[in-house]
């Protein structure tokens, strides 16, 4: 029995949610045939299962002065949007893989033509009063944390309706088992993601600025792109790092196409967020390979690294704490084999794909029996 899936992607890029909608979709059954609505193109970016059909859609645009005006309007031009992939490929249903919240006017389309719908919470929300009111458009939660799930659940979506399946993480098999330090005495520490304030690489440029002064050898990567929209904190983490005399020590990478094997190329991988992370895929990306991590403690991340076992955890914003935890790994060579090896195991367990895609199915078993089956 064939179920047909339409995805929709609201970003206008390529990130982390692209990148697990792809791997679900790669591990899904035969019987899963997917359509992917997307503002961009990720073939781009890199290789995507054959089986996808794709759309490319432009993302409506808020007009109006008013925020509410703003708002309305941006939601009325995704009711028309999903509402015309509605008609064009009637699925059995779709799946909104960001969040209900930014595109709550897309679930009034489908509810209205009485088509299951999954919401996928990759985020936090804010306002309790808007969450409250269009949750009910959306049949399923699906949260990638369990901070992600409290979230909802204090913003008024019932817990029966919202259940939490973690990302699926798939590492290349050749860089397992990771030989890093083989050779060299100079450990390499790094930071991958995309160039926001609120992922902290300020903070992570301030933590090795500590190092330098304690006469810490290292050399430090950061890897990443900023994202479409406001610009101008690449050019201030470049100037902190030369204000901080770490020009020799500091490398810039750019946007990277293959994430893994920049995190496999690291003795130390850190996660510095300065605002809590629904999850912090990077982390897992890196523990997957087998790299140790030194990750903030907000959100998700405390529910991947156990800190001393599987990783260390020190406060969002703290540069001090993140020296200290830093330098620990660098002069313990053995507490980096433990910790790495520990959180590679960690990573397999808990984002395994094909455990992520059989749980999400699961989900649209459930979807569907409330609506009564429609599949082709």
């Amino acid at each position: 029995m064939k179920v047909k899936v339409l995805y929709l992607e609201t970003p206008s890029g390529y990130g982390g949610s692209m990148q697990s909608l792809l791997e679900l979709i790669a591990y899904l059954s035969p019987e899963i045939i997917p359509i992917v609505a997307c503002p961009y193109d990720p073939r781009q970016y890199r290789d995507v299962p054959d089986k996808i059909q794709w759309e490319l859609i432009t993302s409506p645009k808020p007009w109006g002065a008013h925020g509410y005006l703003r708002l309305l309007t941006h939601q009325l031009g995704w009711y028309r949007v999903v509402r015309g992939l509605t008609v064009k490929y009637r699925p059995d249903i779709v799946h909104f893989n960001n969040t209900f919240f930014g595109c709550f006017g897309g679930g009034v389309a489908v509810k209205q033509r009485g088509i299951a719908t999954i919401a996928h919470a990759r985020g936090f929300v804010a306002s309790r009063r808007l969450a409250r009111r269009v949750a009910r458009y959306f049949d399923y939660h699906i949260s990638v944390s369990r901070a992600v799930a409290q979230n909802l659940i204090e913003h008024g979506v019932k817990p029966e309706k919202c259940q939490v399946i973690y990302d699926p993480i798939v590492a290349p098999t050749e860089l397992q088992p990771p030989q890093r330090t083989a050779g060299r005495d100079i450990p390499v520490v790094g930071m991958v993601g995309m160039l926001q304030r609120w992922k902290g690489q300020h903070v992570f440029i301030e933590a090795l600025h500590l190092l330098r002064r304690r006469s810490v050898h290292f050399h430090a990567k950061i890897a990443g792109s900023e994202p479409f929209g406001p610009r101008g904190y690449l050019n201030h983490l470049q100037m902190l790092v030369k204000q901080y005399e770490l020009t020799d020590r500091v490398e810039f990478l750019g946007y990277v196409r293959d994430p893994f094997r920049v995190l496999a190329e690291l003795d130390i991988a850190v996660h510095a967020s300065i605002e809590p992370e629904p999850l912090g895929r990077v982390v897992v990306e890196a523990m997957a390979v087998g790299v140790p991590v030194v990750g903030t403690d907000g959100g998700g991340v405390p529910e991947i690294i156990e800190h001393g076992v599987t990783g260390l955890l020190v406060p969002m914003g703290d540069a001090e704490a993140m020296a200290e935890a830093i330098e620990q790994l660098i002069r313990d060579p053995a507490l980096r084999q433990r910790l790495g090896k520990a959180g590679q195991e960690r990573a397999h367990e808990m984002f395994d794909p094909v455990k992520h895609a059989r749980a999400v199915e699961q989900v649209y078993g459930r979807a569907l029996g409330a609506h009564g089956s429609r599949t082709a």
